[in-house]
């Protein structure tokens, strides 16, 4: 590590902080000059992209901008722009609130108050570019404040710029670093001189001097030290008796946010990974990377240095807390890290701790990279993009309907986001998973057999922390739904119950039904391994339970509910039950996030508003009581339905005759608002409806889903997520 600070511009106070600290050797030991060149052309890398139409790109998960050569700003998606009517919209469809995310924001549009833009930046609610004499423009709010346009106070003759929600940077032509954030209101000061790149995150931002120092800074830093000093103040209460120093009175000026992480000589650019972990693109171009926070050198710890294997000749780095990207020098693009999304370009969704080339992309001059999505500019004025494009500048699917290729289904159920069918093999085939993380999009949207001990047709299933499996042959089996880091998750059964009916697991509470008619029994508990058995309902018939609360048709038709609240207590307050006025012929329940359904004999479905009220203990810590609350029953206008299913917040019904009638849950409304359902044969036998999305079996076979589709549910990789470079249509 150095001996020396790089040159500061900061207050006497924090430059007390600016000292060196004992760590590993942090030096990559390279003599190499950073000034790279591809070995196949002479040309000068800043001269090609200055023949592009684009000249730098900025990301953001639901929203981008791109400066064109011109200094127009193009942005696209939900961003401030859109949403301050700051650029041109699509025509939008007519309002419907039964139907989520009906508005249209991309695709990309030229926004209307910069005309002379070199560089753009943006975070999660705002953007800046750097437009005539350097100054610093940005459009959106600062943080959760209200929206505005406005220039950055004192910033004149800025060449760079990187914004973030907890700290912002500006580089001038001389190389000083001025920086500001939330905590200075937004009032910019100077940080470093001789800065020659930067890289910016939540609350801490980091310079790279020419020398090779790197510097950080912010809040994260100023709250650690801050933190330590409590807990220190705290031991020193604790053992006073003992002796020691008083605490010293400290305010918030005392507290040092500048932190001297060490010199990389040779050093062209960095970048902050992870949680605060700092990756540095050397002049040999290859990149190391922390295997530990920088907060870390402050405990006077090894933060140590890895090289990202596969990574050669890179020649800039973007990324964001979970994966990252670098050009080539001979402007190609390699990814590493997070791929559930497809980020990484490699044309799957598996995580890699190796640089993988992005498959099919060549003359970049730019990249950008955002949670789950990766762009970059190309020498042939392309914007390509992959990953999963939330703010739909790639393309748009209003339908969201699938047909499950490849399946001929005999059953279907559904929970969560999961679906799972048996097939004309007899085999047991899920899609769409909680496990999305694990192994990647490409591969929870696959059909993929999952091996259990028991036969039949799928009766009901779950997931989360306890899976369990339900079968017609009535033995429920419960276990752990394991990711592998390839292929579809494996199921490892614990628990057997038999002779079960049905179960509802929604989280808490969980209940089975075991045995028919008069020997059946309603059992109920915390987990299905410590279920116990419900004397006061006689002859469940059916039970549904979904946000601590569970109602059961029980003997010739009543339906009783109750709340429940998950507690660590052995002994949980007794189960209270309250009776549903007026439905004496209840055949099936469904319970949504909000309301519960009854279907009745006559064909007809009762629903009402469901709610837990707990009561606590004098001291506020023990519950002593868990009461059920409804609202007044109300009718649908439905008839002849032989099916209720609900999901997290929708109910659907099936008729007799094969007709699907979807409606969503809202409390605050006494109107029903109908869901829109596409087209679908009149031969529908069977439905199944997870959180957010719906799947109907018909009498061929055929499996049909609907609804929300970014973990998969609809058996396709989403129509928004592009595992491979995908270019952006601008006008």
């Amino acid at each position: 590590m150095s001996a020396r600070c790089p040159v500061l511009l900061l207050a006497s106070a924090a430059l007390a902080a600016c000292t060196p600290r004992p760590t590993a050797d942090l030096n990559p030991g390279s003599t190499v000059t950073p000034e790279l060149r591809a070995p196949e052309t002479d040309e000068d890398p800043a001269e090609a992209q200055s023949k592009s139409r684009w000249v730098d790109i900025s990301i953001e998960p639901e929203f981008g901008c791109a400066v064109e050569r011109t200094g127009s700003v193009f942005c696209w998606g939900r961003g401030p722009a859109a949403e301050m009517e700051l650029r041109e919209l699509p025509d939008q469809p007519p309002s419907d609130p039964a139907v989520y995310g009906t508005r249209k924001w991309g695709p990309a549009s030229r926004i209307e108050l910069v005309h002379d833009a070199r560089r753009i930046s943006t975070a999660s609610s705002r953007a800046c570019a750097v437009v005539e004499d350097g100054r610093v423009r940005c459009w959106g709010a600062v943080r959760w404040g209200s929206q505005h346009v406005y220039d950055v106070a004192g910033i004149t003759d800025a060449v760079e710029l990187e914004i973030g929600d907890g700290e912002s940077c500006a580089m001038l032509a001389g190389g000083e670093l001025w920086c500001w954030g939330a905590e200075e209101f937004g009032v910019p000061r100077p940080r470093l001189s001789g800065a020659v790149a930067m890289t910016v995150g939540d609350g801490l931002a980091c310079g790279l001097t020419g020398q090779g120092d790197v510097v950080c800074w912010g809040q994260e830093i100023k709250s650690w030290h801050r933190y330590d000093t409590q807990f220190k103040q705290g031991q020193f209460k604790q053992g006073q008796a003992s002796g020691g120093q008083p605490p010293t009175e400290l305010d918030e000026q005392d507290f040092p946010d500048v932190l001297e992480v060490g010199r990389f000589r040779g050093a062209l650019d960095l970048a902050l990974l992870g949680w605060n972990t700092l990756c540095v693109l050397r002049g040999d171009g290859k990149t190391v990377c922390s295997t530990q926070d920088l907060l870390s050198l402050i405990r006077e710890q090894d933060i140590g240095m890895r090289e990202i294997s596969d990574a050669r000749g890179l020649a800039e780095l973007a990324t964001t807390r979970t994966h990252a990207c670098a050009r080539t020098v001979d402007g190609r693009a390699q990814c590493w890290g997070r791929n559930v999304y497809g980020q990484l370009g490699d044309g799957g969704s598996t995580t890699r701790e190796s640089a993988a080339p992005v498959a099919g992309l060549d003359g970049v001059v730019e990249l950008a990279v955002a949670e789950d999505l990766s762009c970059a500019l190309t020498r042939d004025d392309r914007i390509a993009c992959w990953g999963f494009d939330r703010g739909e500048a790639l393309g748009r699917d209003d339908s969201h309907a699938h047909v499950v290729p490849d399946l001929k289904a005999s059953s279907i159920a559904a929970f969560g986001r999961t679906t799972c069918a048996v097939d004309d093999t007899s085999a047991l085939r899920c899609w769409g998973s909680d496990t999305l993380d694990q192994i990647g999009i490409a591969e929870v949207s696959k059909p993929s057999v999952l091996a259990l001990p028991t036969s039949g047709d799928i009766v009901s299933f779950s997931t989360g922390w306890e899976a369990c499996f339900l079968r017609s042959g009535g033995a429920l089996q419960c276990g752990n739904w394991n990711a592998q880091s390839t292929g579809a998750p494996t199921f490892t059964p614990s628990t057997a119950i038999p002779e079960v009916h049905t179960f509802a697991a929604g989280p808490t509470p969980l209940c089975t039904i075991a045995g028919t008619g008069r020997k059946a029994a309603l059992s109920c508990g915390q987990s299905f391994g410590l279920l116990e058995v419900d004397r006061q309902i006689k002859a469940p018939i059916d039970v549904s339970t979904s946000n601590m609360r569970g109602c059961v048709a029980h003997g010739s038709g009543q339906v009783s509910c109750f709340g429940e609240l998950y507690s660590w207590n052995d002994q949980p307050p007794p189960r209270e039950f309250t009776k549903i006025a007026g439905i004496r012929d209840a055949v099936a329940v469904s319970s949504s996030s909000y309301s519960d359904c009854a279907l009745r004999k006559s064909g007809k479905v009762s629903c009402w508003v469901g709610q837990t009220e707990t009561e606590w203990s004098t001291d506020g810590r023990t519950p002593k009581a868990n009461h059920y609350k409804s609202s007044d029953t109300k009718d649908l206008d439905l008839d002849k339905i032989t099916q209720l299913v609900a999901g997290g917040q929708h109910h659907c019904a099936l008729s007799s005759g094969g007709a699907v009638r979807c409606w969503g849950d809202n409390p605050y409304s006494e109107t029903t608002e109908w869901k829109p359902v596409p087209d679908l044969p009149d031969d529908v036998v069977e439905l199944a409806a997870g959180n957010e999305h719906t799947c109907a079996r018909m009498k061929s076979g055929e499996v049909r889903c609907w609804g929300d589709d970014v973990w998969g549910q609809l058996a396709r990789v989403p129509t928004r997520v592009y595992l491979t470079p995908t270019v952006m249509d601008v006008p």
